[in-house]
């Protein structure tokens, strides 16, 4: 087989934020140099039968939609109401890059959440499994053949032969091999799966690789999260069974999988793990199936931005799957050769510095010893996990006698926690030799546990961050992002928030972070003649800190968007597609306020008169009433954020929140308590809530400024 660089396989999802409807595609991936054609249907909350557009990242791939016969208006009606499943054709050129592509569905009626495809070097082979005809590959004898190289897609859907068939479903496939041959299996199921709202369950698939008389020869479970990963050398000619399972006996139409099966190499992690810009590194490669030399070298650009990148190796005449290297501007050093297996032997580092180290056996733990002055801040971070590495990090700052003076094991950005560390803004108490441990938590190692510490002054910065992914609007209507700030290192200043890349007709009210608090908002208001369309946004904020130097630092961050599900949990996972759509009204075509302006003196009350213009679709359905709000939170009432200035709520016992169905007006009081502090036109979102069950729908009012006078 040519050896051809290999991406680690994924599955191809639609995944949604805020619902719960499923979603179901029809393939799992596409190969380079090759046209196909995908059907996704998406749950009855979502109108894409009209859809024409397909927004989609990266280079050397394009998509259309293939559109469908007219429809008469009957038909639509009932097809909107209940099944709703579009044509996408994908083209990949030869020269595409494989890797994982985002992509939206857009139309008249805004666009649906993000799916993804991801790009192969390999033919697609897609299980043959169909009960109607008592076609099932659900043993050895059952078999079904595939033919060396492919990316093979199926599913774990647990159809029942008869009565007495439990439904766990099982999948084999037979596939020969030479002498001396050496293959990779690698799986991806619950990496794409987890993304799925719609989930309550998600596979955890296991692998088993079989001789021609079903014996086992190897199998694999948890290599990368849920999903496994095997490498065999095959001593003998002949014909092998590779099965498939959930290691639970589970099974479900949305436990699908794609599995790349070759003998070309699969690199995890490297070492050094980071680099510095404008130079040539050379790193040793770990992972599946190497060449006896493992070596390679990372090339970066002298202008290459910092932070973790994902590159492809040269690999003699060939490129390697991407791999995570972070290109850093610290000087940089490797942990040494000779024995830092103690605190009394701890590698001496001066700061700030950036070092690349390895947890090289079971049991093996590093130490680093550095001289802090009181009053000095020092920060501490792993990063391994993240860029591929199997380390999870445990990590510990030390004094001379080794007691504890900080831990961290897993680091929190938002409502998402890292296997990785971190620890800031650390100060000793005296002066003095500290030692840094960074360990495994499980006492793990072995090559492929490769980290990269950097040891830096703090800084003082923030984060910004949000859950709701796509922001719905229609012409004449407003939305509203909320976002959320991760103060770090002492910063408690104001920040200003920022928007660019909205589609036309739309216009932005950016609000201010207030200082100490974490929530602010960004309305956005679609003009009454705003054309259908959607674009991809950037947020940022940008604020002043003042030191104690009395300089001023600027500080400013660029906005990391979640997709939220509040049916899980509130679980939360990052991509990169933060798109705002102008689209048809669904349900409510217009929000009018009594004002917009609003000016409370400390303990007074002003009321808000509401009136709304449902459209004829919501009127007639059987539907909950709308229900507004001054904070963002889900009908769980689970708050995700709350950009009211200090001492200023809504009187909800005397407020009429709630506009029930057949009714079109209501009211909310806006009090500010005694305390309540001064704040000039202050931003704020009246927010309307609809719901035929999930998903949720948040719209907005036009924006409120709000102002709390002296007393």
């Amino acid at each position: 087989m040519k050896h051809l660089p290999l991406l680690c396989a994924t599955m191809l999802a639609v995944c949604f934020a805020q619902t719960a409807s499923a979603a179901n595609i029809d393939l799992l991936a596409v190969q380079v140099g090759q046209t196909s054609e995908h059907t996704i249907t998406v749950g009855r909350y979502y109108r894409i039968r009209e859809a024409n557009r397909v927004m989609i990242t990266g280079a050397g791939v394009t998509a259309e939609m293939i559109l469908p016969e007219k429809l008469s208006s009957s038909q639509m009606e009932n097809d909107y109401q209940y099944n709703k499943a579009v044509r996408i054709r994908f083209t990949v050129t030869p020269q595409a890059t494989p890797g994982i592509r985002d992509f939206r569905i857009v139309g008249p009626w805004g666009a649906i959440p993000m799916g993804r495809v991801l790009v192969v070097r390999d033919p697609l082979i897609f299980e043959n499994e169909d009960p109607k005809k008592k076609i099932f590959n659900d043993s050895l004898q059952t078999a079904e053949p595939v033919s060396l190289p492919a990316t093979v897609c199926g599913q774990i859907s647990g159809v029942r032969r008869n009565k007495q068939d439990t439904g766990t479903d099982t999948d084999w496939f037979k596939f020969k091999v030479e002498t001396g041959q050496k293959l990779t299996f690698n799986v991806v199921s619950m990496r794409l799966a987890r993304m799925l709202a719609s989930q309550n369950q998600v596979a955890d698939p296991i692998l088993f690789l079989h001789d021609h008389y079903g014996s086992t020869l190897a199998t694999a479970d948890n290599r990368f999260a849920a999903d496994p990963c095997l490498s065999y050398h095959f001593e003998r000619a002949g014909e092998y069974y590779l099965q498939i399972r959930d290691v639970r006996f589970g099974s479900s139409s949305t436990f699908r999988y794609c599995i790349e099966i070759n003998d070309r190499p699969l690199i995890t992690t490297v070492f050094p793990l980071a680099v510095a810009a404008g130079l040539k590194t050379e790193v040793r490669m770990t992972g599946f199936n190497l060449p006896q030399e493992p070596f390679a070298t990372v090339r970066t650009s002298p202008d290459a931005k910092t932070g973790l990148a994902w590159k492809q190796l040269p690999l003699g005449t060939d490129l390697t799957n991407r791999v995570g290297v972070v290109v850093s501007d610290l000087p940089l050093i490797t942990e040494s050769e000779a024995d830092n297996n103690s605190p009394q032997t701890g590698q001496a580092i001066s700061t700030p510095t950036g070092i690349n180290g390895r947890i090289e056996s079971q049991a093996d733990i590093d130490y680093f010893t550095f001289e802090a002055k009181q009053g000095a801040h020092y920060s501490f971070e792993v990063l391994a996990r993240r860029c591929g590495s199997q380390l999870d990090s445990h990590l510990r700052i030390l004094d001379q006698s080794g007691k504890q003076q900080a831990l961290n094991d897993d680091l929190k950005f938002g409502e998402h926690k890292f296997s990785d560390s971190q620890i800031e803004n650390w100060s000793p108490r005296v002066d003095g030799t500290y030692i840094i441990e960074v360990r495994d938590l499980h006492l793990r190692g072995g090559g492929d546990f490769t980290y990269f510490l950097k040891v830096t002054p703090t800084r003082p910065d923030f984060d910004l961050y949000s859950d709701n992914d796509l922001v719905p609007l229609s012409p004449g209507m407003s939305n509203v992002i909320l976002v959320r700030v991760a103060r770090k290192n002492g910063f408690t200043g104001e920040i200003q928030l920022d928007i660019a890349g909205l589609p036309e007709g739309v216009t932005p009210s950016c609000g201010k972070i207030s200082p100490g608090k974490t929530d602010g908002w960004i309305v956005l208001q679609a003009a009454d003649d705003a054309p259908l369309t959607a674009s991809n946004i950037t947020v940022t904020g940008t604020a002043t800190h003042q030191t104690s130097a009395g300089t001023s630092l600027q500080l400013r961050s660029k906005l990391t968007t979640y997709m939220a599900f509040p049916a899980n949990r509130r679980l939360h996972w990052q991509h990169g597609m933060h798109t705002v759509a102008v689209g048809k009204p669904l349900e409510v075509k217009s929000i009018k306020l009594s004002t917009t302006k609003v000016t409370l003196k400390p303990g007074e009350s002003k009321r808000i008169d509401i009136t709304i213009e449902r459209t004829p679709e919501f009127i007639e359905s059987r539907t909950p009433a709308v229900r507004f709000d001054l904070i963002f939170q889900y009908r769980l009432n689970w708050v995700f954020g709350n950009a009211l200035p200090p001492g200023v709520s809504m009187d909800a016992l005397q407020s009429q929140a709630t506009i029930k169905p057949g009714s079109t007006t209501g009211f909310i009081i806006i009090k500010a308590d005694p305390n309540a502090q001064p704040i000039e036109n202050h931003l704020i979102s009246v927010m309307a809530n609809t719901s035929r069950g999930l998903p949720e729908q948040i719209y907005s009012a036009p924006p409120v400024f709000l102002t709390v006078t002296e007393k």
